[in-house]
């Protein structure tokens, strides 16, 4: 919770260019869908870009506090941060071309 400013460059310096994310790509096309993140035949169910994260240390600290048993309020928390992009919808529609 109280990290300083060397454990702060180590974590950057570590985990700065690492990117997690899930997307499904449709291959044939997608003709219309309500996801949130979606480009051309892709759309992205989350994406973290950690050097964009760390740029903050309040991220941190607050990536930090998610409650995994309660992933709706752990979704509603990330929901804005800089480097994070999740889905909205709790259910999406792809209707393929």
């Amino acid at each position: 919770e109280d990290m300083g400013p060397e454990q702060l460059a180590m974590m950057k310096q570590m985990m700065g260019d690492m990117k997690i994310g899930l997307r499904l790509v449709i291959d044939s096309g997608i003709a219309e869908t309500n996801a949130t993140h979606r480009e051309a035949n892709t759309v992205t169910l989350v994406e973290m870009e950690m050097g964009k994260v760390l740029e903050n240390p309040d991220n941190i600290k607050k990536l930090g506090k998610v409650d995994q048993a309660n992933p709706a309020a752990a979704m509603e928390m990330m929901k804005g941060m800089p480097g994070i992009k999740l889905e909205a919808q709790k259910e999406i529609s792809i209707r393929l071309e």
